[in-house]
């Protein structure tokens, strides 16, 4: 379960429901990784200064799930920031 394999786009879709998938989907079109962790999955951001998101495998609320997940990733950094 929680042995940090990266996951595919397949696997995000089968393991998370839809309106998380689309939001870590979105997140992985911009380079972003996402490994098991636990019962959810981990985003790592891809310059590598932030110690990344824990996202919930069975949220509570899935659509606040997904708002949370597209909040933090418009908030960190790009790749091509010149900070």
């Amino acid at each position: 379960m929680g042995d940090g394999q990266e996951l595919s786009r397949h696997d995000v879709r089968m393991r998370l429901k839809a309106e998380v998938a689309a939001s870590v989907l979105a997140a992985m079109d911009r380079g972003w990784t996402v490994r098991v962790q636990g019962h959810g999955v981990r985003l790592y951001c891809p310059c590598g200064q932030h110690g990344g998101l824990s996202v919930a495998g069975t949220p509570a609320s899935p659509s606040n799930e997904a708002r949370r997940i597209r909040r933090f990733v418009a908030r960190v950094c790009w790749p091509d920031d010149p900070a």
